[in-house]
């Protein structure tokens, strides 16, 4: 009997078609739909995102998407973790300390904490300082973008040159790997999208069809994009 996965697989060949057409008719990424073929998603994805996906996945290429959503949870809930065997009991031997001992181990410990998290607020507070004074200098410049799609984030990236790229769309890693100059992404999310850049200056960033100025926001390393605005990091 085949998988949901090997389904799938199958009604793409029988269409001819590859996984980039999928992706650009779908929107879903290659990686994404190669692991939906390989029935291993779950591995890397939310069980929210893996239905999501499967079911537009799924109509796409004219199947039961009802069929295949049921035939994918049962089979998540046949997943059993391995049972291990039971530890072999030892006899319990009792401990046996004196009196006089375990007040001065009691005492050694007490003033070792007190020691630790004294030197924990002094370090914090000599770290803190000049951050706090570099804040007070630096103006930090945030991008409203929550008027234009209030109901969900799009972020469409364009590389101008060779560019490392890393993505995370609701806390979910979508994609890292290296796009070509030409190369065209696009992700949408329901919160907040981190971009990690190699190249900020190889990269047009658009969100809500909208260009952002990396230069005026300040990117270095990356930027969050969230309904209040996008900050450079």
């Amino acid at each position: 009997m085949q998988t949901v996965g090997e389904r799938l697989k199958r009604a793409r060949l029988e269409k001819n078609l590859s996984l980039d057409e999928v992706y650009q008719q779908t929107k879903i990424h290659t990686r994404v739909l190669e692991a939906l073929e390989e029935d291993r998603a779950h591995n890397f994805l939310n069980l929210l995102y893996v239905k999501g996906f499967l079911k537009t996945y799924a109509q796409y290429l004219g199947l039961n998407a009802e069929e295949l959503l049921k035939e994918y949870s049962d089979s998540q809930s046949l997943r059993e973790a391995p049972v291990e065997a039971p530890a072999e009991k030892k006899p319990k031997v009792p401990l046996r300390i004196k009196p006089l001992l375990m007040v001065r181990l009691i005492s050694i410990v007490a003033v070792s904490f007190i020691l630790i998290f004294y030197l924990r607020f002094v370090i914090n507070r000599i770290s803190k300082a000049p951050q706090e004074a570099n804040l007070k200098k630096v103006k930090v410049e945030v991008l409203p973008v929550s008027t234009v799609l209030p109901k969900k984030l799009v972020l469409e990236v364009r590389a101008t040159d060779k560019c490392w790229l890393g993505v995370k769309v609701d806390n979910q890693s979508m994609f890292q790997g290296t796009l070509s100059k030409g190369n065209r992404e696009r992700w949408e999310a329901r919160e907040r999208i981190e971009l990690r850049i190699g190249k900020p200056e190889a990269l047009a960033v658009f969100v809500n069809d909208k260009r952002i100025d990396l230069k005026k926001i300040r990117v270095k390393k990356g930027l969050v994009i969230t309904r209040d605005g996008v900050v450079g990091k």
